[in-house]
C-alpha cells in the first residue's frame, strides 16, 4: 500500500502567479490499514486548495491557515471514523510566487534546493534523531521513524515556515518523502537532480537508486527547475510579510512605552519646579501650587511604572518576535556538496551491481555493463558518460523492481494454493 501522496499545482497565468504562486507538497501517511493513505491524501488534496480559497491575506498567513484547517479536518476524520483513529501524516509544501520560495512543514519529508553544486536541506526534520540535536552520524541508534510532530493525530499543529527564499534562474527544488533522504545521501539527491537535464529522468532515477538500496518505505520525489519566469524581482519586495519577516511585534508598542517614559520625565520635572525653593508654602496661592506639584508627583510615579513596564514588554516581545523570526526564516540545515566525484559514483555502481544479483539473467546483461561503465568513465573523470551510464541502469531498476515484486508475490500465491486471485496474496 501506497500511504504516499503528492501534488502540484502550476498557476494559471501571470496574475495567479503573482498572488498564489507555484504550489507543490508531499505527504506521507502514518497509520495501521489504510488510515495513512486517506491522511496523506487528504493533505495532498485539502492544504493546496485551502491555499488558494484563503484570498486577502499574505501567502505565508495562507499557507500557515491552509495547513491548520487540513490538520483540523484530518483529525476530526479520525475521530469519526474509528477505523481511522490516530491517523497522521507528514507535509512539506513550496510555494513560488513573485517575492520568492515559501515552506510550510511538519514532519520529516523534505525540501532541498540545489544551487550549483551545493544542496542545501531547508526544512529541519521533526524526528526523535533531529530533536535531539545529534547529527546522523550519532543518531544511527534512534529509530528513524519516531516522528514528533505530524498532521492529524492532534486538534492543532504549529507549521514551520521558512522563507521567502531569493530564487535564482536554474535554482533546482527537490521536496520527497523520507522513503528517499533515508536511503540516499544529500549529496546524491544533488548529483542526480543537478547533473540530469531531463527532470522525469531524474526523478525515476533517484527512486530507481531508492529501490536498488532495498526501498523499506514508499518513495515519493517531485524536481521543479526555475526558469527566468521564476527569479525573485527586486519590485516584488514591497511591504513586509507577517509571519516571516519578523514584523508580528505591533510596531505602536515601543512607541507608546517610549512616550509614556517621556510624560513621566516631564511630571517629574513639574514636580521639581513647583516644590523647589522659588516656591515657598507662605500663602493659600503657595499651598494651592504645592498640592498641584503633589499631584504632578502622583502622576508621573504612576505614568513612570507604566512606562517601564510597557517598556519591559516591548523589548521582550520584540526579542520573542526576533527569534521567531529566525527560526522560521532559517535557510538552510544541511548542506552537502554535490560536485560530480568518483566516490560517489563508485557508491552507485556497487548499487546497481548488488541488485543485478537479484534480477533476472536478462536485467542483469543490462545492468552489469551499465555498472562497469559507470565506473570506468568516473574513474577517468568522464562525468557526463558515468551520469548518463548511471541515469539508464537506475531508471532500468525502477521499472525491473517492482515489476518482479509483482511477478514472486503472484508466485507465492500460485504454490501456497490460495482460494484467492493471485494479486491479493
Amino acid at each position: 500500500m501506497n500511504q504516499d501522496a503528492h501534488a502540484i499545482l502550476p498557476p494559471a497565468g501571470p496574475e495567479a502567479y503573482r498572488k498564489t504562486g507555484w504550489f507543490l507538497i508531499v505527504a506521507d501517511g502514518m497509520g495501521a490499514h489504510a488510515a495513512g493513505e486517506e491522511a496523506s491524501g487528504m493533505a495532498a488534496d485539502r492544504v493546496p486548495h485551502l491555499y488558494q480559497k484563503i484570498i486577502n491575506t499574505t501567502p505565508p498567513d495562507a499557507l500557515q491557515r491552509a495547513m491548520r484547517q487540513a490538520n483540523a479536518e484530518i483529525f476530526d476524520k479520525g475521530e469519526t471514523h474509528p477505523g481511522f483513529r490516530g491517523m497522521g501524516t507528514t507535509c512539506s509544501a513550496l510555494v513560488m510566487v513573485p517575492r520568492g520560495a515559501l515552506i510550510g512543514h511538519v514532519g520529516d519529508s523534505r525540501v532541498y534546493r540545489i544551487r550549483g553544486h551545493r544542496i542545501e536541506q531547508l526544512t529541519r526534520d521533526h524526528s526523535l534523531a533531529w530533536e535531539c540535536g545529534l547529527p546522523e552520524k550519532e543518531a544511527e541508534g534512534i529509530p528513524k521513524n519516531i516522528i514528533t510532530r505530524s498532521m492529524g493525530p492532534h486538534a492543532e499543529v504549529e507549521p514551520d515556515l521558512e522563507g521567502p527564499l531569493p530564487i535564482r534562474n536554474g535554482d533546482i527544488f527537490v521536496l520527497c518523502s523520507d522513503g528517499l533522504s533515508g536511503q540516499v545521501s544529500n549529496a546524491e539527491i544533488g548529483l542526480l537532480a543537478s547533473q540530469l537535464s531531463d527532470v522525469d529522468q531524474a526523478t525515476k532515477a533517484l527512486v530507481g537508486l531508492t529501490l536498488a538500496r532495498g526501498a523499506p518505505d514508499n518513495v515519493t520525489v517531485i524536481i521543479a527547475r526555475a526558469g527566468p519566469e521564476e527569479v525573485t524581482s527586486s519590485y516584488a519586495r514591497q511591504e513586509p510579510w507577517p509571519l516571516t519577516d519578523g514584523s508580528q511585534t505591533p510596531s505602536s508598542m515601543p512607541g507608546l512605552a517610549w512616550k509614556s517614559l517621556l510624560a513621566a520625565g516631564m511630571c517629574f520635572f513639574l514636580f521639581l519646579v513647583l516644590n523647589g525653593d522659588l516656591i515657598q508654602p507662605k500663602s493659600p496661592t503657595a499651598e494651592a501650587i504645592t498640592g498641584i506639584g503633589a499631584a504632578a508627583a502622583a502622576l508621573a510615579t504612576v505614568v513612570f511604572l507604566g512606562g517601564a513596564a510597557l517598556a519591559a514588554i516591548a523589548r521582550q516581545s520584540t526579542a520573542l518576535a526576533g527569534a521567531r523570526a529566525t527560526r522560521q526564516s532559517h535557510g538552510s540545515y544541511q548542506e552537502a556538496d554535490c560536485t560530480p566525484d568518483h566516490r560517489h559514483f563508485a557508491d552507485l555502481a556497487k548499487s546497481i551491481e548488488t541488485i543485478a544479483s537479484e534480477l533476472s539473467p536478462s536485467e542483469q546483461q543490462q545492468l552489469v555493463p551499465l555498472a562497469a561503465e559507470v565506473w570506468e568513465r568516473s574513474s577517468a573523470h568522464q562525468f557526463d558518460g558515468a551520469i548518463n551510464a548511471a541515469a539508464t541502469a537506475l531508471c532500468l531498476i525502477a521499472d525491473a523492481v517492482p515489476r518482479n515484486r509483482s511477478e514472486g508475490k503472484q508466485h507465492q500465491g500460485e504454490h501456497a494454493g490460495l482460494d484467492r486471485p493471485a494479486a491479493d496474496a
